[in-house]
């Protein structure tokens, strides 16, 4: 049997050449067909406090959502690494045109200041970036860690905790199965430019 290890880096190597090679006018549409289906959801529509992340490597952008989001009221977060724990993520609120830097990934983030950052318990929506899923809520990531670190206390309780956890993706990052291993956190869903995918069920816009 292959190696999960060599499954996730095949499957990483050949969706992330796939999404960067979009066109940067496909990107663009394909982010505010992504936003028309999300801003349906009552997952969306019934959370207030809502993350997601600055698009980098190709990644669909969540910017148009988040933009919408915050033209109704809603409060908006973008992730932070922690400086005294570079697994776990912290969350910052934006608002567009706030001062970013870039982090050790070269990707744009609010400076961080501990006053400032609030824990993903404290959110209503964790709307996740994704290379690869599948239709059990599986995600594979950039191989990092940190959404699976920051979010591991889902694994220690039965009950409802929040946020709400979302993938975003472009359709064509679908895959039949993704391999788990014991540290991965599973999605409630699935949302892409054309349909919300919950654990093992399709909504279709």
């Amino acid at each position: 049997m292959e190696p999960i290890s060599r499954i996730k880096r095949n499957l990483r190597l050949s969706l992330r050449k796939q999404r960067r090679e979009l066109s940067i006018s496909k990107k663009i549409k394909k982010a505010i067909e992504l936003m028309n289906v999300i801003i349906e959801l009552p997952e969306f529509i019934h959370s207030q406090h809502i993350a997601a992340y600055w698009a980098h490597d190709g990644e669909i952008d969540p910017l148009p959502l988040l933009d919408k989001a915050l033209s109704l009221g809603k409060i908006c977060y973008l992730p932070v690494i922690h400086p005294n724990d570079p697994l776990i993520l912290g969350f910052v609120k934006y608002c567009p045109g706030d001062y970013l830097i870039p982090n050790r990934y070269g990707i744009l983030e609010p400076k961080f200041n501990l006053s400032d950052v609030i824990l993903s318990q404290n959110l209503d929506l964790l709307l996740l970036p994704v290379v690869a899923f599948d239709k059990a809520g599986r995600r594979l990531g950039m191989g990092g860690g940190h959404y699976d670190r920051t979010l591991s206390y889902f694994q220690h309780t039965i009950k409802p905790i929040k946020p709400h956890l979302l993938g975003i993706a472009y359709e064509l990052q679908y895959s039949l199965s993704i391999p788990s291993e014991p540290w991965d956190i599973p999605l409630k869903g699935i949302v892409t430019e054309k349909r919300y995918i919950v654990a093992n069920k399709i909504r279709t816009t």
